[in-house]
């Protein structure tokens, strides 16, 4: 039997903490692209049911997205439109156009470690992934699982978004 000891008495083993990333979202930023993708599934008399699968894209952004420190603030505001393109379960597609209003307002956190961003508005949270933030560029992903139920039927919906903005300064 063998054992092995490694001992150091380096100045080298102190843990660095992670940067904190959160000072890199300051400023302003515009919405340059928007994404969802999901199904939802509705329940009729709990026997009957059927799946919807769908995507979108955003279009023609005219929003913005503001943060502040010190109150950590944000700002969401302006509209866009979304396509909308819907398979039923027959596999027919159907396409729908919205126009989406934004106006949002409250306080933000930064998770350095797991890459997260929570936005509080009105006693709600919405948390968020990051999946890039640079100089130029603030991309976040979020989740939406919902379900509604009315009478004798009830709609699932299961999606996710992708939101991408573009810096725009200060």
């Amino acid at each position: 039997m063998a054992f092995f000891v490694s001992c150091s008495n380096s100045s080298d083993d102190t843990v660095t903490p992670p940067v904190d990333r959160s000072l890199e979202l300051i400023g302003n930023w515009d919405a340059i692209g928007y994404t969802i993708e999901g199904n939802t599934t509705t329940i009729i008399n709990s026997d009957e049911s059927f799946v919807t699968i769908f995507e979108g894209i955003g279009f023609e952004m005219n929003h913005f997205l503001s943060f502040s420190d010190g109150p950590r603030t944000f700002s969401n505001q302006g509209d866009y439109r979304l396509e909308v393109v819907s398979l039923d379960p027959d596999g027919v597609p159907s396409t729908q156009l919205f126009f989406i209003p934004v106006a949002e307002d409250g306080s933000w956190e930064f998770n350095n470690t797991n890459n997260t961003l929570t936005f509080m508005e009105n006693g709600e949270e919405r948390i968020v992934t990051i999946l890039e933030l640079s100089p130029t560029t603030l991309k976040f992903r979020t989740n939406i699982d919902t379900t509604v139920i009315n009478g004798n039927t009830q709609v699932t919906t299961s999606a996710f978004e992708i939101y991408t903005y573009a810096w725009a300064g200060n």
